[in-house]
This record gives C-alpha cells, sequence and structure tokens, in this order.
C-alpha cells in the first residue's frame, strides 16, 4: 500500500510520518468543556443528558480535529481519512475526560474539559419534589427486590428520579419526578406481576402566578392475590398458574385456560409432596394419611418420577404436572 501523501509504502493509507505532519496536536485540548451530572453520571450531548460512551467521545474528538495546512491537492480527502478511521480505545471521566484515541498506527489521549453540575431532574431529586406517587400494594416479600429494580428502571430511562421510598402497610410507595416514568413504572409492574392499575388526580396547590391548579397523581398497583406457580381453585375449577397474568393449566381436563384474576372468585391451594408408589396404575402414598391412593388425573404424569407435586380438591388428588425427583 502507497501512502497516499508522500507515495512512499505503507501498511496504512496515510504513513506515520505524514500523520505527524498534518495532525495538529494542539488542537485535541480545544474541545469545548462537556457538562457532567455528577448524581445521574450522564452528560449533555445534543441538548440531552445521556450515558457516556465511546461513540459519543469518537464523535467529539472527529468535529473538533483539526489538519495542519498541507499543499497536498486535496485537503477534504485527508480529513475524510483520518476522520473515518479514528478510533476511541476507552475514556475515563474524572476532574476532566481522558479519551484514549488512535489514528491507523498513531495513538494519543484527549483530554476533555468537564464542567460538574446537575441535571433539572437530578437538582429535583435531591430536592425531594415529584408529580406522583406509585403505590404498590400487596406485593410479597420475595416481590420487593425485583419491584424496585423495574421502578429504578423506568425511571432512570426517562431521565427521572424517586425522591422517595416509603414502606407503608400493605406495600411501598416511590415519589416520583415524571409523569412518564410513573406511567411507565406501573405498566412495566403490571406486565411483570399482574395487576390492577388505577390513577387518581389530586388537587396539591394553585399557582397563584398563572391561575393554574397544580395536581399531584397517584398511580395505584394493586397484584392480584396469586402469581405464576401457584394452583387456585373455584367451585368449578382448579388450574396451575402458568403467568402472572392468568394464563394457566386446568388440572381437570389438562387444558389451557384463561383466568380472569381481578374479578372471579378464586382461592389458593396448598401444594404438596407426593410419594410415587406405582406407575401402572399410577398410586400415590397419600401426603395426609400416608395411605396408597389414585390420582384424579394421572395423564399429567411424567414417566420415571418418583416425587411429584400434588394438591387435594373435593376429596381428590390432583397432580401440577410438576415432578420433584426422578428415580
Amino acid at each position: 500500500m502507497k501512502c497516499v501523501m508522500c507515495g512512499s509504502d505503507s501498511d496504512f493509507p496515510i504513513c506515520s510520518s505524514c500523520l505527524d505532519n498534518i495532525i495538529d496536536a494542539n488542537s485535541y485540548l480545544k474541545i469545548k468543556p462537556i457538562k457532567f451530572d455528577t448524581l445521574s453520571n450522564k452528560i449533555l450531548y445534543k441538548n440531552r443528558w445521556v450515558k457516556p460512551s465511546k461513540k459519543i467521545f469518537k464523535l467529539l474528538v472527529r468535529t473538533s480535529l483539526k489538519i495542519r495546512s498541507t499543499s497536498f491537492h486535496d485537503k477534504a480527502l485527508i480529513e475524510s481519512i483520518i476522520r473515518k478511521n479514528l478510533r476511541v480505545a476507552s475514556f475515563e471521566i474524572g476532574d476532566s475526560v481522558q479519551v484514549q484515541v488512535s489514528i491507523f498506527s498513531k495513538s494519543f489521549v484527549v483530554e476533555v474539559p468537564v464542567e460538574k453540575t446537575l441535571s433539572q431532574q437530578s437538582a429535583l431529586s435531591k430536592s425531594q419534589y415529584y408529580v406522583g406517587i406509585l403505590q404498590v400494594r400487596n406485593l410479597r416479600k420475595s416481590d420487593v427486590a425485583s419491584v424496585d429494580l423495574a421502578v429504578k428502571e423506568s425511571a432512570s430511562k426517562l431521565d427521572s428520579f424517586v425522591t422517595q421510598r416509603k414502606v407503608v402497610k400493605g406495600g411501598i410507595d416511590y415519589y416520583m419526578t415524571s409523569m412518564k416514568a410513573l406511567r411507565s413504572a406501573s405498566s412495566k409492574l403490571k406486565s411483570l406481576f399482574g395487576a390492577d392499575v388505577s390513577f387518581n388526580e389530586k388537587l396539591f396547590t394553585r399557582d397563584s402566578l398563572r391561575s393554574k391548579d397544580i395536581y399531584k397523581v397517584n398511580v395505584l398497583v394493586k397484584f392480584f392475590d396469586f402469581r405464576k406457580g401457584d394452583v387456585v381453585a373455584s367451585d368449578s375449577k382448579l388450574v396451575l398458574l402458568k403467568s402472572n397474568k392468568g394464563t394457566g393449566l386446568d388440572l381437570k381436563t389438562g387444558r389451557k385456560i384463561k383466568l380472569d384474576l381481578s374479578r372471579e372468585k378464586l382461592y389458593k391451594k396448598e401444594i404438596y409432596e407426593g410419594v410415587v408408589l406405582n406407575e401402572h396404575p399410577l398410586r400415590i402414598m397419600d401426603p395426609k394419611t400416608f395411605q396408597s391412593v389414585e390420582v384424579a388425573n394421572p395423564k399429567l404424569f411424567k414417566s420415571g418420577s418418583d416425587k411429584v407435586e400434588v394438591v387435594f380438591h373435593n376429596n381428590e388428588w390432583f397432580l401440577t404436572g410438576r415432578e420433584i425427583s426422578k428415580r
């Protein structure tokens, strides 16, 4: 390969000595300072607070890179080649941003000045400001970590914050700085766990300067009493829930079924461990009386199982279709 500038043999379109001659090293320090939100660890880029990335710093260096005047007849071509082949290996944010850059065989560090500040949302979060409360109710202890994470992620994606988290009777209240984040979090929790969601606006104060009422919104997310993996029953149904949205397996018929968990009168069945005594015909040890009994739905039995999940309903034992252990 020949260098497009001097014509000498080179591994790259522009050789190392020509790169040294045309890149103005002093220009690397002339990138405008970037604003860095010390609370959310985001930078202001094109009027938006975003997570810093190699791609962003690559664009910043590209646009600021200056080429020394050259006698080469096509300066635009040289600039195009250099900018196209500019790479960012890493960056580190401190009092300034140290960006490790390479162009062909040449590597150098670009220092980007940093202006530490707080975004509007970050400032609001420190002031305990909120536009509404996400009220999560009827959650189990095992749900708490997943709920906290879902709410935090919903807020972060929309540059919002949870300014307060209060444990209250029956659940948790999240005070949030964005209505969009409030709605996003409620939708995500409904999708993950299954829940009834309701909105309630309350008059908070009145802006006398603009003659406008200011409202706060409470969003109630009430989880259903039942979760995926529970066995629920009514007078006519016995169902193993396959999802938090009410889809399940009818243990009487072996068919898929859809329940309305918010409307139907259901109760949770206790799940027992049944020891398999014989496969043909299928008999288990009654977990209550320790007697040999048949099950009402042997079609759900998985051959080779020696311990199975069973529920007692209307004086009969039913398999859930889930094995505990195999022989």
